[in-house]
């Protein structure tokens, strides 16, 4: 099939108007939907850009080949019987996103859950987890106003409490501070913890004064 865009790696010279021969027969949509999402991806600078293409992020490489795998193989290329889009018997009885919309959005969302699995395994096998990757993404692509750790975690617990345990946000932060100044979502996320908090930094006070007090009646005595 001639003038439609090469399946695999993509680059600049795919959306020039001669375009290679592609390793499987595509149909005009699918070709066409690929070109505007190159168009996207290779924007150019006085067309606005595109930042996610000097993306610099640890594991990358794993992040694309996992994308590879679910959305090429497993949802793209795979027959309707694999849970796939594509009839491998008859290409115009492919899923359509809207005749058939009901399988093409179980489809659909089954690709997006395996492909969330896979990236949480490549999160969890990198220092510091998926927090430490979105701040590093965060960096790579100079979002404004920065932040770290903390202010991400604050962020969440107030606009996406699952996102916020599922990151172990819990673990990262300052719960004093936050109990500070979001007494509200940390109650709507564990009911009584900024109690507990606060009862154990009295009685860590408690024990330091304790502590000091009769420390002095010793060097007294």
């Amino acid at each position: 099939a001639e003038g439609k865009p090469l399946n695999g790696m993509y680059r600049t010279s795919q959306l020039a108007a001669e375009k290679p021969k592609v390793a499987i027969d595509w149909n005009d949509i699918m070709a066409e939907d690929l070109r505007q999402v190159l168009m996207h991806e290779f924007k150019s600078d006085d067309m606005g850009g595109n930042p996610s293409q000097d993306l610099m992020l640890r594991a990358v490489d794993e992040y694309i080949y996992a994308l590879d795998i679910e959305m090429h193989q497993k949802l793209i290329f795979a027959d309707v019987s694999d849970g796939g889009l594509y009839n491998e018997n008859d290409p115009s009885k492919s899923l359509d996103a809207v005749k058939d919309k009901r399988v093409y959005d179980a489809n659909y969302q089954r690709f997006i859950s395996d492909l969330e699995a896979r990236f949480d395994d490549i999160n969890g096998r990198q220092d510091g987890g998926a927090l430490r990757q979105l701040i590093l993404w965060r960096e790579s692509l100079d979002l404004q106003p920065k932040k770290d750790e903390q202010d991400v975690c604050s962020d969440l617990l107030a606009t996406n409490q699952a996102i916020f345990e599922k990151m172990n946000c819990i673990s990262k932060v300052n719960l004093q501070s936050l109990c500070d100044t979001q007494k509200d979502d940390i109650e709507e996320y564990s009911p009584g913890l900024c109690v507990s908090v606060n009862s154990s930094d009295q009685t860590t006070t408690i024990v330091i004064v304790l502590c000091s007090v009769l420390g002095g009646g010793f060097l007294v005595l």
